[in-house]
């Protein structure tokens, strides 16, 4: 056992207090700025699938919010036009093939027609009314905010142009600036307060 003594005045002059001994989380505290930014992880960059012009931009600026299944834009495409009348043929000339000649051309067709953009709605509604998409109308995959938008409408995109890029809004990065001293404070699951 160990006993400690000091004089009152000496306890008076150290502002000393006494507490119960008790197991406890030594905290140490560290004040920082930090910026709010997007989810680099939920970005989602949409480009066309075939050249062609833009007939319709739904989309008109950046902050815009997007609902799954909105409509972005519509395009006209030679080469969407001519898939559509490929597999239209294909479909007229089922009867005049094998079971399995047709099966495979129709599949073909089909999947060329959902590699080019399609989804599959507008596959069984082309199949349905054998009525062409001259534009065809795009609609998003994912909810979210569009943090950039890089046409208009009217222009003439190709696959390799970034036509727009979605974000999704359910979660932000928090990025905080702290000196590489304090590295070996931080951990996964570290407490944090944010104003």
């Amino acid at each position: 056992e160990v006993n400690v003594q000091i004089s009152g005045q000496m306890q008076q002059n150290l502002g000393i207090t006494t507490a119960t001994v008790a197991r406890t989380t030594l905290w140490r505290y560290l004040p920082t700025l930090a910026t709010v930014q997007w989810n680099d992880n939920a970005r989602w960059h949409i480009h066309t699938r075939a050249s062609g012009w833009l007939e319709e931009l739904f989309v008109r600026s950046d902050g815009q919010l997007v609902a799954k299944g909105d409509p972005l834009y519509s395009i006209y495409s030679k080469e969407l036009v001519v898939a559509q009348q490929d597999f239209l043929q294909a479909l007229d000339a089922v009867d005049s093939l094998t079971p399995q000649q047709a099966k495979r051309l129709l599949r073909d067709a089909r999947l060329r027609l959902e590699l080019l953009g399609f989804n599959p709605e507008q596959v069984a509604q082309l199949e349905k009314s054998q009525e062409i998409f001259y534009r065809l109308p795009v609609y998003a995959k994912q909810a979210g905010v569009v943090t950039a938008l890089n046409v208009a409408e009217g222009m003439y995109v190709e696959p390799g142009t970034e036509l727009l890029t979605i974000t999704g809004d359910d979660s932000a990065w928090l990025i905080a600036d702290v000196p590489e001293r304090y590295s070996d404070w931080l951990r996964p699951q570290a407490p944090a307060d944010v104003t």
